[in-house]
C-alpha cells in the first residue's frame, strides 16, 4: 500500500510539472508577436530587440531592434523556435530631456543598458493562456503532371 501510494504521489507530481510546463506551438510562416510597453525615466529612448531560438540546437538569433512594441516574424528556415524579447534602456545621461549622441559616461561612452531575454516559453511572464513555441516547415510543391494511364 505504502509503495502504490508513493508511485500516486511521484505520478501527480510529474502531470502537475508537464501541466504547469506546456508549451502550445504555432505552426505558420509568418506572426506577429506584442509585448507590453516598459516605463523609463524621461528622457531615456527605450528600444526592444527581437530574437528567435532553435529549440534543437539552441542557437540565438537577433532578429531587430524595434521601437514599437510588436514585430512580424517571417520565417525563412525551418525549424522550431521560441520567440525572445529584451529591452534597451538607452539613458539620458545629461538629464536635458532627451536622448542624443552626447549622452556619454565621463569616458565618453553612451550609456546603454539592456535586460536579460524574456523567452514565449517562461511561464511567469507569457501573457497568453500558455507559453509558446514557433513552428515553421515550408509546405510541399504540388504534384505535376497529373494524368490517366
Amino acid at each position: 500500500m505504502g509503495k502504490f501510494l508513493v508511485i500516486l504521489a511521484t505520478a501527480f507530481l510529474c502531470l502537475v510539472t508537464t501541466s504547469a510546463n506546456a508549451t502550445s506551438w504555432l505552426r505558420a510562416n509568418e506572426v506577429t508577436i506584442a509585448w507590453d510597453a516598459v516605463s523609463s525615466n524621461p528622457g531615456d529612448q527605450i528600444a526592444y530587440k527581437v530574437f528567435l531560438k532553435n529549440t534543437v540546437t539552441s542557437d540565438e538569433f537577433f532578429i531587430a531592434e524595434e521601437s514599437s512594441t510588436e514585430y512580424l516574424i517571417t520565417f525563412v528556415t525551418e525549424g522550431l523556435f521560441l520567440a525572445g524579447v529584451s529591452t534597451v534602456r538607452k539613458v539620458d545621461v545629461n538629464l536635458d530631456g532627451v536622448w542624443n549622441d552626447d549622452d556619454v559616461d565621463p569616458d565618453g561612452n553612451l550609456v546603454i543598458v539592456e535586460s536579460t531575454i524574456t523567452w514565449s516559453n517562461s511561464t511567469d511572464i507569457v501573457e497568453v493562456p500558455d507559453p509558446f513555441g514557433l513552428s515553421y516547415f515550408a509546405v510541399p510543391t504540388n504534384p505535376i503532371g497529373l494524368n490517366v494511364k
